[in-house]
């Protein structure tokens, strides 16, 4: 189990997706998962952009993954992976891809750019909901995720 389970904390998301039916059937499939999460969403690049490099607080703490599309209005994902991994506090987050492109060269680019996993999104909804449970018990229950960084100005 990775320490965050054990020390009582939930796994906290960030979905970054612009397609509302997605974003449900993404909720829908990690209820099913055995670790305990919470889930926040971006629906653009730059409301992304907002919830990560914005004023950071304890009362809106990063997430512990993000799970990001890579086709989205405003700010396309492969410029917010960009921004992550650039980002001395933030790139330690695993990043993970959902997207519906499988062209090769997307692939390797965010490869390239640090993305911990890229999954092609299915389309078949039972399959879909099977690989996203599979993903959250995955990267939820077997992954050790990197340690929280302390929230300025609190107690170590």
């Amino acid at each position: 189990m990775i320490a965050l389970m054990e020390s009582g904390h939930e796994v906290r998301i960030l979905l970054i997706e612009d397609n509302p039916g997605d974003v449900r059937l993404f909720r829908e499939a990690i209820k099913e998962c055995t670790a305990p999460c919470s889930i926040r969403v971006a629906r653009d690049g730059e409301e992304a952009k907002n919830m990560l490099f914005g004023n950071r607080a304890e009362s809106d703490p990063l997430p512990d993954l993000i799970v990001l599309d890579l086709n989205l209005p405003k700010v396309a994902g492969d410029q917010i992976l960009l921004l992550i991994k650039a980002d001395m506090e933030l790139r330690s987050i695993p990043v993970l891809i959902l997207s519906s492109s499988s062209d090769r060269a997307e692939i390797r680019r965010c490869y390239e750019n640090q993305a911990s996993c890229y999954v092609v999104k299915p389309a078949d909804l039972g399959d879909y909901m099977r690989l996203v449970q599979a993903w959250g018990n995955f990267w939820m229950s077997q992954v050790t995720l990197p340690p929280r960084r302390p929230v300025l100005g609190a107690g170590v």
